[in-house]
């Protein structure tokens, strides 16, 4: 094994810093693209927190209008009936209308 001269040791030292840098670098790029993916994931959780949410709102909204709907019906058992009667005396306006009959 041979001595290194002071210069070739300096070589060895400049090159093991430029190397030390370049690993730095790539480390920091990789460190950043990892909190980005965190990011995003931490969005997506959102998300479908979100979504679950508005789930359950619409859920509620449903059962809200089928009550409602179910308290129209016990308090007006003969509303069936006279929508059909209404829907019948609309449609034939509507044909008469559509023939030139008004």
């Amino acid at each position: 094994m041979r001595r290194l001269s002071r210069r070739e040791l300096m070589e060895i030292i400049y090159q093991q810093k430029k190397n030390e840098q370049k690993l730095q670098a790539r480390l920091e790029r990789a460190e950043q693209k990892l909190q980005e993916r965190e990011i995003h994931i931490s969005q997506a959780g959102s998300i479908a927190d979100a979504a679950l949410a508005l789930n359950g709102i619409f859920e509620a909204a449903q059962q809200a209008a089928d009550d409602y709907l179910r308290s129209v019906k016990a308090n007006y058992p003969d509303m069936d009936e006279w929508l059909q009667d209404f829907r019948t005396t609309a449609d034939t306006d509507m044909s008469g209308q559509r023939n030139g009959i008004k």
